[in-house]
């Protein structure tokens, strides 16, 4: 099983950042390169259709937790290679005005080397760590 953890530091409250990550639906407004998600249904349990090519990425949400912060998805099918997938984003307060997140990924590589699936999923975490930055304004 491979993990992946990719963690930043944001100059906002909490609740603001969790405000963006909580959205599930909302990825094509924060990730460069996904054009529109389709979602169906709603709170956990809901899916998400992201286009990747020719086929789509279905994710569902597994845990959304407003109180402490905390979403976590998996990958339900899609062409990456990823078997097993399981995410969670973890948003801590570092004090009233500032927080950080946590994206954890875990994973069996499927069909690739287990470098070259780590990789890829630290790309998907640190351009998405980019684009929470860009929505925020910073």
């Amino acid at each position: 099983m491979s993990e992946v953890t990719v963690t930043e530091s944001f100059p906002v409250p909490a609740a603001r950042l969790w405000e963006l990550v909580s959205d599930f639906g909302g990825i094509a407004d924060i990730m460069d390169g996904v054009d529109e998600c389709l979602m169906e249904g709603e709170g956990v349990g809901a899916t998400r259709s992201i286009p990747a090519g020719d086929t789509m990425v279905v994710e569902t949400l597994d845990v959304l937790d407003n109180e402490n912060h905390v979403l976590t998805y998996s990958i339900v099918s899609g062409p990456l290679p990823f078997k097993d997938y399981s995410a969670t984003m973890d948003i801590s307060a570092d004090g009233d005005d500032a927080c950080s997140m946590a994206w954890t990924g875990t994973f069996e590589p499927a069909g690739v080397p287990a470098e070259k699936a780590e990789r890829l999923a630290n790309g998907i975490y640190t351009g998405g760590m980019a684009g929470y930055r860009k929505a925020l304004g910073l």
